[in-house]
């Protein structure tokens, strides 16, 4: 009897055993689903809200080279962004009067690839059926502009609207190798759509960072000169592989910033004097160095009105004079007589600054992150000043997109070296009238 009893039991646990070993690979193949599908669900939100952002760019004014920067920097850090890996293209159009096609003879919108190498499913889909994709976006298009709360199409609601609008494609990677099974849901995609409202107010969405550059020439090739390019032991970053000269194969010596192509270079000195750059504060209530260093920081803060230092405390003159009741990080141009005072910055207007040195390591590790990061910034370029020192103020000339290669914020000369990309007139603003 014992021995049946035992013979039992080992039979039982055998069973277990089996039982067990049939689970395991389920249940893994169950967990690893589950994690896919999360990660798709978080690469699906990023690429969504880089569609959203860049397409929201475009509908207060700006162009299709810098919608497409206006994307990558949503996902700056928490996407790849290989040129392989993304495709993306600006989209823009005018629906008919009565609301149910497009503007133009052959029912027409503009499609224009803004960034990638065209190497995404999407791309290749195009190229091989380029006018079935096509009318499939031009429906998707139109029903997202018909589209109303409750789900339902209205052609009313479309009628003679123009529009912007973004076409975001990126690759994404298996996290646990599961691509081979799962290809097609790797290819996440988003389009997003906008009716677009000119404004003259349309900086409110295009933050800036505070670096004044005032209205200069680009770095010549006599080595003799004040305006020269760095020796690598000059910079006190980056401290190994320092740029040279050399490395800017389109830049142009000695122009100033309208006759300057992409690629010309500019060694920018801080100080009061011609050439020089200040740093900025976007209102009086924001004026120590960690506050510049905070606004230096990606992505920067020019047009955040919702958050301020110190949990938001009660505000103080600048944010009393902009109607708000705490303080602000934002811009509210200084010396205001209006109420509530300009928060939308735009050349023509003034902002608040400080000359002299700023050498914390709150400041170094900003620009540090610009640089090692590639990215692109918007700055103010500015002719006219008024005071000096912490209470200084530059009237805003123009803007311009800069990416910077290197400073030296030690000593008595203090300069930072910055790729020139382009003026900036994407958010409102007209640069031509503008300039000296």
């Amino acid at each position: 009897m014992k021995h049946m009893i035992k013979k039992v039991r080992n039979l039982k646990q055998g069973q277990s055993l089996v039982e067990v070993a049939l689970f395991i690979p389920v249940a893994l193949i169950i967990i690893a689903g589950v994690v896919e599908i999360g990660q798709w669900l978080v690469t699906q939100n990023r690429v969504v809200t880089a569609a959203r952002a860049s397409t929201r760019f475009g509908a207060n004014g700006g162009n299709d080279e810098n919608m497409a920067i206006v994307a990558l920097n949503t996902v700056t850090e928490t996407l790849p962004l290989e040129a392989d890996r993304w495709d993306i293209y600006s989209i823009r159009g005018e629906v008919n009067e009565q609301g149910t096609g497009f503007v133009g003879a052959a029912n027409d919108i503009t499609f224009e690839h803004i960034y990638g190498n065209s190497n995404t499913t999407f791309a290749q889909e195009l190229a091989a059926n380029t006018i079935d994709v096509q009318a499939r976006l031009r429906t998707d298009i139109l029903e997202s502009l018909q589209r109303q709360e409750d789900g339902t199409l209205v052609t009313e609601s479309a009628q003679g609207i123009q529009f912007v609008g973004t076409y975001a494609v990126f690759e994404a990677e298996s996290i646990i190798g599961m691509d081979y099974f799962v290809e097609d849901v790797y290819s996440v995609r988003d389009l997003a759509v906008m009716r677009t409202y000119p404004s003259t107010d349309a900086s409110n969405g295009c933050s800036a960072f505070p670096i004044a550059v005032e209205w200069q020439r680009s770095v010549d090739d006599d080595l003799s000169g004040a305006n020269t390019f760095p020796l690598p032991a000059d910079f006190s970053y980056p401290t190994s592989n320092e740029p040279t000269l050399l490395d800017f194969p389109n830049h142009i010596p000695d122009v100033p910033f309208d006759q300057a192509p992409p690629g010309t270079i500019y060694r920018i000195w801080d100080g009061g004097g011609p050439g020089n750059f200040g740093w900025l504060y976007w209102n009086t209530d924001v004026n120590g160095a960690s506050d510049v260093a905070g606004s230096l920081a990606w992505p920067g803060n020019s047009i955040d009105y919702v958050n301020g230092p110190n949990g938001n405390p009660g505000p103080n003159s600048a944010a009393t004079s902009a109607g708000f009741s705490h303080k602000v990080w934002g811009y509210i141009e200084p010396n205001s007589d209006e109420f509530p005072a300009d928060t939308s910055m735009q050349t023509g207007d003034w902002v608040s600054g400080r000359t002299g040195a700023i050498n914390s390591s709150a400041v170094n590790d900003a620009l540090e992150d610009h640089i090692d990061n590639e990215r692109i910034l918007r700055l103010p370029i500015w002719e006219v000043s008024s005071g000096s020192g912490n209470n200084v103020e530059y009237t805003i000339l123009s803007f311009g997109l800069f990416r910077l290669h290197g400073f030296n914020l030690t000593g008595g000369q203090q300069w930072i070296l910055a790729e020139f990309i382009g003026l900036d007139d994407s958010c409102g603003q007209s640069t031509a009238n503008n300039l000296p």
